[in-house]
């Protein structure tokens, strides 16, 4: 133990040998609670049962088995570490156990997964190359590749076994030579005097080497006050750790002078890159403090009053949404994260239900918990922002409803409205930024506490989305220009690294002024670290953005900013890992990993969590209150079905499912069939007959860009059975969404001639009750234009005509 203690001294962490191999209760008791004295972290070194063979002794085992003796192992140290106020950091398989599930894919899938089951947030220590890295990455679980310094390597790059001559490095300068070699050029010289490519993260000395103590001095305190500020991590296998290169250990620059190392040894073959730099400098890592954070970021967006995991079109539970399933992900996220901030990204209050019922109803009252918040404060959310749809019933109301919250909302880009085209003196509406005191615990167990700025932005179209509740309170700005204008501001405050949470999405077009989807520009503004964005109802990283500008599908990024967008309704949570570094007393993100984990399964149409029961009884007053159905953006199952018979209120809900209101417009001709937008976006219009010639050229492209003037498909124009005259003027029924946001409806802004305070559901319940029966039945007013044979056309190839309906770019396609 008193050589173990001296190694503890000279190292950042250990793994412990679990009772299998080697190692007792007391010696597992005193060695967990003399690393933890001296800061180091701890790693379980799991064995074959094998005390006489030291477990270096090869078994015959099967994947079940190897799963059961790293469950038992990690448990048993697990326990310990607890007991004595730490907590564990890795897993390293010792020996024949780590050699066999090198090459066995099947044993390492086993090791694999039973750290993943026991605890996910645990790192696998395993050969670099090897099929144990590969089975990690396969099932999520965070790995480190490993070399040796004390070891030879074989031309296939597996270690020299321990039987043959030449397996063990005993010179000091020569395992030096060899970590350089692979450290800084990313090869080793195997024992036929070929090149192995090889990646080092972990550099490990074997701690029952004669030499362990020596090696681990020399390392640390090569070339004396020359080095004072750098420090080489060492690995020891027993208790022994590494020096982790990549994760563990940012290489700040090279350390002193050209540094010259012995000759090598005879037996070990030269070549031709050391023959031509015999002087090599010696890479060290700079210790800086030595801390190193996984900060997790967590986030939901679009969660549209789906607080629990319900169907309102079939009346019945659903395993597709809700944030009753999220909130399952974010528990067991948190369990497997130690440091972990929870975000939300708005659209909230509206949207089914639960969000009528409280704003209708039975409306919030002052002093009342919004029953969003009710489920939302049950998971300490660290903070949440603004989406568009929180305007849709008003300022008053959502100034209530957020008073409900536990947890800060932030805005940057919403503004009072003072009147003035002084932009100088504009104040913010809501709160721009905060600055949240997070108190981490690094890898060593030492607790920091790290400044995370969070900043919110919104679509500056609520303004036409909303006008009817915000035009003469607020305005709204353009979102990169407020990014721009507060992301200095709050690094000056000392955040120590930015979150962005924009409820807008990703497009990728030319930047323009008041973009409503603006992600692909704001990932440009210096000094954002990660961006939780959401609004299109699309999930990223995913194969949706493959090929798109600024895009790494594989690393979760947006022109190298770590971004996730968590899908819409709950079902998904977005997940961003953050590595940071302290270097000169500053956190930098060294890494990151993005993931948005669903809740379920739509290839094998099956669910991946269960409801959280805590969340489902928060709501369940108001959920059973709702009285009707309310819906969401058109996908493949919007379509309803009322059946015969006695209709109840709510499918009332599935024939208009937006609580909106009637804004009649006044237009002509010319509104009815010749306006500048893309044709996906020309309604239905009922009350006149038309047809549609598809065999006439497309007068707009797909920017709305007129590209063939004469072109029209509308043709036999009536009303009244009689053809409409170019004066004629018309009174179009539309909605009060529409008539604030649609070019058709009310193109410059002035056309609308009345608006009514009722809700369109309630006209329909009201029409219905006046009718008493009603038999609705498609007018068929307008339909396709036949296609008559014509030059070069013949009738048979009419017969075999293929139509092809182009769909939108906007489009948001929901499979499930």
């Amino acid at each position: 133990m008193e050589s173990d203690v001296a190694i503890l001294r000279l190292i950042t962490s250990a793994n412990i040998a679990c009772g299998f191999h080697a190692g007792d209760p007391a010696t597992m008791r005193e060695t967990v609670q003399q690393a933890l004295e001296h800061q180091v972290a701890i790693g379980a070194h799991p064995g074959l049962p094998d005390l006489q063979g030291f477990g270096r002794r090869r078994m015959d085992i099967t994947p079940r088995e190897a799963y059961d003796m790293v469950v038992y192992q990690i448990g048993a140290l697990d326990a310990f570490v607890r007991s004595s106020g730490g907590l564990m950091h890795h897993v390293k398989p010792h020996g024949a156990l780590y050699n066999m599930a090198a090459e066995d894919d099947r044993l390492a899938e086993g090791i694999a997964e039973a750290i993943y089951k026991v605890q996910p947030d645990l790192y696998l220590y395993g050969l670099a190359g090897s099929a144990m890295i590969q089975a990690a990455d396969r099932i999520g679980l965070r790995s480190v590749s490993e070399v040796f310094a004390d070891r030879t390597y074989a031309p296939d790059g597996t270690l020299t076994p321990r039987s043959m001559p030449g397996a063990i490095i005993e010179q000091t300068e020569k395992a030096l030579a060899q970590v350089l070699l692979m450290v800084k050029e990313g090869i080793v010289l195997s024992t036929e005097g070929t090149l192995v490519p090889i990646k080092a993260e972990t550099i490990c000395i074997h701690g029952d080497g004669a030499h362990a103590l020596t090696f681990a001095q020399e390392i640390r305190q090569e070339k004396g006050e020359e080095l004072k500020d750098a420090v080489a991590r060492e690995c020891l296998e027993e208790i022994g750790q590494a020096v982790t290169v990549g994760e563990l250990l940012h290489i700040r620059e090279y350390i002193g002078k050209n540094h010259e190392f012995a000759e090598w040894d005879a037996d070990v073959h030269q070549v031709e890159e050391l023959e031509n730099n015999p002087n090599v400098s010696l890479l060290l890592g700079y210790e800086a403090g030595g801390s190193k954070e996984v900060v997790e970021i967590e986030g939901t967006c679009e969660v549209t009053k789906n607080e629990v995991n319900y169907d309102y079109y079939s009346d019945k539970e659903t395993d597709q949404y809700g944030l009753a399933k999220t909130a399952t992900l974010i528990k067991k996220a948190r369990d497997e994260a130690k440091n972990s901030l929870l975000f939300d990204n708005g659209d909230l209050i509206q949207g089914n239900p639960l969000g009528d019922y409280v704003a209708k109803i039975d409306p919030l009252k002052k002093g009342e918990t919004h029953p969003v918040y009710k489920a939302m404060n049950l998971l300490d959310y660290d903070a949440g922002n603004i989406g568009n749809h929180e305007f849709n019933y008003g300022l008053d109301f959502l100034d209530m409803t957020l008073e409900g919250a536990n947890f800060p909302y932030i805005n940057a880009n919403v503004y009072v409205d003072d009147g003035d085209d002084d932009e100088t003196n504009d104040k913010n509406y809501f709160t721009p930024y905060k600055i949240l005191d997070k108190k981490v615990t690094d890898e060593s167990g030492k607790e920091h506490t790290i400044k995370v700025g969070v900043i919110g932005f919104v679509p500056p179209q609520v303004m036409q989305w909303d006008s009817a509740n915000l035009e003469g309170k607020v305005i709204a700005k353009d979102i990169i220009a407020t990014a721009k204008k507060f992301i200095p501001k709050m690094k000056a405050e000392g955040a120590d690294i930015i979150v962005a949470i924009p409820h807008s999405g990703f497009e990728d077009i030319p930047q323009t002024d008041l973009m409503e989807n603006s992600v692909l520009y704001l990932s440009q503004v210096e000094g954002i670290n990660a961006i939780l964005f959401g609004h299109a109802h699309k999930v990223f990283p995913s194969a949706d953005f493959a090929g798109k500008k600024g895009v790494d599908l594989e690393k979760g990024t947006i022109n190298g900013v770590p971004s996730v967008e968590p899908g819409f309704w709950g079902d998904h949570l977005g997940i961003i890992d953050l590595d940071l570094e302290l270097v000169d007393g500053k956190w930098k993100v060294a890494d990151s990993k993005v993931e948005a984990r669903p809740i379920y399964d739509t290839a094998n149409k099956k669910a991946l969590v269960d409801a959280d029961q805590e969340i489902v009884d928060a709501v369940h007053d108001e959920h059973e209150g709702a009285p009707f159905k309310a819906g969401g953006r058109s996908g493949a199952s919007y379509y309803t079905n009322i059946p015969k018979g006695t209709i109840a209120i709510k499918n009332v809900a599935d024939l208009y499912v937006y609580p909106n209101t009637i804004d009649p417009a006044k237009g002509g001709q010319q509104q009815l069939v010749n306006m500048d937008f893309p044709t996906y976006n020309f309604d239905v219009i009922d009350g006149v007959t038309y047809q549609i010639d598809v065999t006439q050229p497309a007068k707009y492209d797909g920017k709305a860009t007129i590209i063939n003037a004469s072109a029209s498909r509308i043709k036999d124009l009536s009303f009244n059975g009689k053809p409409v005259d170019p004066a004629q003027k018309f009174i179009v029924a539309t909605n009060n969404y529409r008539a604030s946001s649609s070019k058709l409806a009310n193109p410059d802004g002035k056309r609308i001639v009345l608006a009514a305070p009722d809700e369109n559901r309630q006209v329909i319940i009201d029409y219905i009750r006046e009718n008493k029966t009603i038999n609705p039945t498609a007018d068929g007013n307008w339909s396709l234009a036949p296609i008559k044979p014509s030059a070069g056309v013949t009738a048979a190839a009419l017969n075999d005509l293929e139509v092809v309906f182009a769909s939108s770019p906007d489009a948001k396609a929901l499979e499930k």
